[in-house]
């Protein structure tokens, strides 16, 4: 799907169909806004399967199909601004990678769902509206 591509504007990626895993290899840079949305009925999505990918502006994440999001897979993936997630399916660091949460302000974890990470690092990060692993309602 995507490797090694630099996306200067907003971005907004929609994955529909039935079937097939798309997996991304990575060294994508997002300078603006980024979206995405796995809306496929089978499949996952999975992004830096093999090199890390780093989003500079507000990244979200939403899986309203089938199966779920995997969100840096491998390598050290940075996040230098807010970061949305609002599907319980999208899910962080599934492989051997980790998101470094390295933005010059504070950054905001928001959404409607777990932000479900293995590995993570944060320099300055302020969580509103997120729900942890054992937290009920």
């Amino acid at each position: 799907m995507l490797k090694n591509s630099t996306f200067n504007g907003a971005t907004s990626i929609t994955r529909n169909g039935s079937s097939g895993n798309y997996h991304c290899d990575g060294g994508n840079n997002f300078i603006g806004a980024f979206s995405l949305d796995n809306a496929g009925s089978v499949g996952r999505v999975r992004f830096a399967n093999t090199i890390p990918d780093n989003f500079y502006g507000d990244a979200t994440f939403n899986s309203t199909g089938g199966q779920d999001v995997q969100i840096a897979y491998s390598g050290n993936n940075v996040v230098s601004a807010n970061l949305t997630v609002n599907s319980n399916k999208v899910v962080f660091n599934t492989g051997s990678g980790k998101v470094t949460f390295s933005g010059g302000n504070s950054q905001i974890l928001n959404g409607s769902n777990t932000f479900q990470f293995k590995k993570s690092q944060s320099i300055k990060l302020m969580i509103r509206n997120c729900k942890h692993p054992g937290q009920r309602g």
